[in-house]
């Protein structure tokens, strides 16, 4: 017959592995690459390699220097400055410099109403999704 030390000890693993497994879950739920996000990517000839992060831009958290800069590299987010959007961020197969280029998708109401892709040698290094073969071209 076991002791409660024992008992004790044998609570605690099974609690850890349950609390590791939950873990590992919601982690593999939270890496799945959205099938419309990647269809949209690969719609403009990018390959998604992985998600990095979603977060939610507040309604009217779009100051209107951050619109005009966004503008000014091809990105119209200024139909949506007054509602709530949600970022999602992918790292994309293509690299330049050894590094990769991401891409933004942002969503309102569910829907994608715009993205834009960020050359990794570049600050801010915003380019159209559709801008593909000039961001390859460019070298860090």
């Amino acid at each position: 017959m076991p002791n409660r030390l024992e008992v004790s000890a044998l609570k605690n693993s099974i609690h850890f592995i349950i609390l590791l497994l939950v873990g590992m879950l919601l982690t593999a739920c939270q890496s799945t690459i959205d099938p419309v996000h990647q269809e949209y990517i690969e719609s403009y000839g990018w390959h998604v390699e992985k998600l990095i992060d979603q977060s939610t831009l507040p309604k009217n958290s779009l100051t209107e220097v951050m619109l005009e800069n966004y503008q000014a590299s091809g990105v119209d987010l200024a139909p949506y400055a007054g509602q709530e959007l949600t970022a999602t961020r992918y790292e994309l197969e293509e690299e330049i410099g050894g590094r990769s280029v991401t891409a933004v998708l942002y969503e309102a109401d569910g829907k994608i109403v715009a993205g834009h892709v960020v050359h990794p040698h570049q600050s801010p290094g915003v380019h159209p999704m559709d801008d593909r073969e000039n961001v390859m071209k460019q070298e860090e």
